[in-house]
């Protein structure tokens, strides 16, 4: 009865070491990584040339006409659409952990060195974009354009943890 107990006891701590943010992972990195990585990507579509795209970013409270007939982008929306008619979206993600070094103490800090592989994914892009075919036709061509280079490439970052988790340093 006492072993049960005690293999149910070392079970039940090495769960919980396991999902720990403080944890060396895969998931921890990968989630350190990607608050790291966004890097936005940008394509042109010049609005000021295409009423009914500046009408159907008004329409979807991307864009607010200014009495003097000028547009102002509405604030949630500025990493997304810059006044020179870039539309960004960060299509960068992790696509795996290829590897990590154990941690290990440097200067009175644990770090890891991981490599690991990216990704483009225009999946969590603004509805305003994706509900527009011709929005989402040039972001669809950025994403194509910007996966040649990226297919199999691999990064490098240190990641040190500290008491909210692992970040990227």
């Amino acid at each position: 009865m006492k072993i049960v107990s005690l293999i149910t006891i070392f079970s039940s701590m090495l769960l919980v070491a396991c999902s720990s943010k403080e944890a060396a992972n895969e998931k921890n990195f990968s989630a350190a990584i990607e608050k790291d990585i966004k890097k936005p990507i940008c394509f042109l579509y010049n609005l000021g040339n295409d009423p009914s795209m500046t009408d159907y970013l008004i329409s979807k409270n991307v864009l607010v006409k200014n009495p003097d007939d000028s547009y102002q982008i509405k604030e949630e929306w500025r990493e997304n659409l810059h006044s020179n008619g870039a539309l960004c979206v960060n299509f960068f993600h992790v696509d795996s952990i290829v590897e990590f070094t154990p941690p290990e103490q440097v200067d009175a800090l644990t770090i890891s060195k991981v490599k690991y592989t990216m990704k483009i994914n225009t999946d969590d892009a603004p509805s305003w974009i994706k509900d527009n075919e011709t929005l989402n036709q040039s972001m669809v061509k950025a994403e194509e354009d910007m996966a040649r280079p990226f297919n199999s490439r691999t990064e490098n970052a240190t990641l040190y943890l500290t008491n909210n988790g692992w970040e990227v340093k």
